[in-house]
């Protein structure tokens, strides 16, 4: 196959929260959390950086889906924030040398520039810019937000996710796996090591709203010291440590019986996976799993609690009849979590342990783990005759993904990358094949080709960083002589009516009374226009009342998508309550008449 098998399933009640004690035929016991918090906190200003993979393997569709998640989230931005964007290959280049403030000015240089980029960087290198990144000094009162845009095709993925994890407390990191042959343990192993979250996209997924998710969760204040009481009498976990009393086990007459020392360990078998709940958001699930000492009884109950700058929060759970199952499912979802737990968080630093961990649950509840794997075994005898033949078996790429190496499409418009040296020898050199057509049959046609060279840093170092300007420059080299494979917003999948009313959003949350706003609502300007000046004959007022009419249209005619437009009619009203009597619910009451009047 070249692509996944998704399975989705709607259950009846999706968000009810749920405490499920499952007891398999040892007679042991595990107990599983699920619930999706709801709360609204205030949301505070963020540097916003987007991290953009442009390596061989993201060109094709995977590219397209990238830009265009990359001009949402711009657009979607809040006023007063600061944002910046760098693309990685083998090379990253910045887009401004510091983070610049968001406004008309730095929006329009960000969507000139990102509409142009393409896959032609290389390899895939993304521990050097994460590190650059996170060695930048924190901006005075924003919180540093780090979006990375990838397919995750790299090889070390799990130095990537130890740095995001030493770097947690200054920044947090949301992932969008790109394309079909995304890396789900780098895309979502860095959104956990960096409290935020993950989100995958294919080829014909509406891309907008898990955009707009990841960013609604950026702009909360982080929930990060978050933790579980299984049980009324036990107490509260979360903090990724766990308390162990050694008890006296010495048969005399002082101390037999009785706590001789308290002290802290990592890890244990009977520890709650996650053993750091995660950082959670307003809509997003949280899962937590527990290997009971005993199991609980009907009427106990398992509290969440969360610290935050309001004060805190707590729920509890209530444990009945219908919490208790039969069966080894849960038991081996909470092995493969505390696999995973072990692997990202403690194999470093307790190597055999965690090994013996691993193979241990591997073992027992028949798991799949880097220390323990199937094996068949066919336990028939067969008597036939015949012999074994070779069949060749066709390689399949990915869908709709490019490749570091050959020609995609030659003699086409496509772009193509070519990574013609070996990694070993340190160089990378990148062409752009779409003239070549069928004069291409030589050294020379190909040497003629070439547009740059990129040196790759030994290990260990940092990659070279082009900025001032030096993401320009990469624009530069994938439109030479004039051949250009942008792909603007409109041609592109997504092309409903809240995307392109998204698109004409000023930085300041306004809309202008311009044509193609009016064309998108399917009225004429002039109109719209007339409308206006019935109710203010200002001129300044049309910009204000074209920002009313979209935010009733978005409101009336698109509820379906509030969580596309939410954000975007949240900007927009706070650019008319402070630009004066713009806003109140007498003029939001026209701009809906209108609306549907005319639409």
């Amino acid at each position: 196959m070249d692509r996944d098998m998704i399975i989705s399933i709607d259950t009846e009640e999706p968000n009810k929260p749920k405490v499920i004690i499952e007891e398999n035929e040892e007679g042991s016991s595990v107990a599983m959390l699920s619930f999706v918090p709801e709360f609204k906190l205030k949301d505070h200003q963020v540097e916003a950086v987007f991290l953009v993979d442009c390596s061989g393997s993201m060109s094709g569709q995977s590219m397209n889906l990238a830009k265009e998640a990359l001009q949402v989230f711009l657009h979607s931005l809040p006023v007063n924030s600061f944002f910046n964007i760098i693309i990685f290959g083998s090379t990253f280049q910045s887009l401004f040398p510091q983070s610049r403030k968001y406004d008309d000015d730095s929006l329009k240089d960000a969507k000139d520039s990102s509409s142009g980029i393409s896959a032609n960087l290389g390899g895939t290198e993304i521990y050097q810019p994460l590190q650059h990144i996170f060695q930048k000094p924190l901006m005075a009162g924003l919180a540093r937000q780090v979006f990375v845009l990838t397919d995750g095709q790299v090889s070390n993925s799990s130095a990537c996710i130890e740095l995001v994890r030493k770097n947690s407390s200054n920044n947090r990191v949301f992932t969008l796996g790109i394309g079909s042959s995304a890396d789900r343990h780098l895309v979502k192993g860095m959104a956990r090591a960096g409290m935020g979250t993950a989100a995958f996209t294919t080829q014909g997924e509406a891309i907008t709203a898990k955009v707009i998710n990841q960013l609604k969760n950026a702009l909360q204040p982080c929930i990060s010291d978050v933790s579980v009481k299984w049980g009324k009498t036990n107490p509260l976990e979360g903090g990724g440590e766990v308390a162990v009393e050694i008890v006296e086990t010495k048969k005399t007459l002082f101390g037999y019986g009785k706590p001789k020392t308290k002290t802290e360990t990592k890890f244990a078998i009977h520890s709650q996976v996650p053993s750091k709940i995660p950082a959670i958001y307003d809509g997003s699930r949280l899962i937590a799993y527990k290997l009971l000492d005993k199991t609980m009884d009907v009427n106990d109950e398992i509290t969440v609690k969360a610290t935050t700058t309001e004060g805190d929060l707590e729920v509890s759970l209530p444990i009945c009849k219908d919490s208790f199952i039969q069966g080894n499912c849960l038991h081996q979802l909470f092995a493969r979590k505390m696999i995973q737990e072990v692997e990202e968080k403690h194999e470093k630093e307790n190597v055999e342990e965690s090994k013996k961990l691993i193979t241990e649950l591997g073992l027992k509840y028949s798991l799949a783990s880097k220390y323990t794997s199937f094996v068949g075994v066919d336990e028939k005898h067969g008597n036939s005759s015949t012999f074994m033949v070779t069949r060749h078996v066709k390689n399949q790429m990915p869908q709709n993904t490019g490749s570091g190496f050959g020609f995609s499409g030659l003699g086409s418009s496509s772009h193509c990358v070519i990574d013609s040296a070996p990694r070993s020898k340190g160089f990378a050199a990148q062409t752009d094949c779409s003239s070549m057509g069928d004069s291409y049959d030589s050294d020379s046609d190909f040497d003629s080709h070439l547009e740059c060279a990129s040196v790759l840093s030994p290990p260990g170092a940092a990659a070279p960083a082009r900025s001032y300007g030096g993401m320009q420059e990469s624009l530069e080299l994938s439109n030479t002589r004039g051949r250009s494979n942008i792909s603007s917003i409109k041609g592109q999948s997504s092309s409903s009516d809240v995307l392109r009313l998204t698109m004409c959003q000023a930085a300041n949350g306004s809309f202008p009374a311009q044509a193609d706003i009016a064309n998108i609502l399917g009225v004429k300007l002039e109109k719209v226009k007339d409308a206006g000046k019935a109710i203010n004959s200002d001129e300044n007022f049309s910009t204000t009342w074209m920002t009313l009419v979209v935010v009733a249209f978005l409101t009336e005619k698109c509820k379906e998508e509030k969580d596309v437009w939410e954000l975007v009619v949240e900007k927009a009203e706070r650019w008319l309550q402070n630009s004066g009597p713009g806003f109140n619910n007498f003029l939001l009451g026209k701009a809906k008449d209108f609306i549907l009047q005319t639409t």
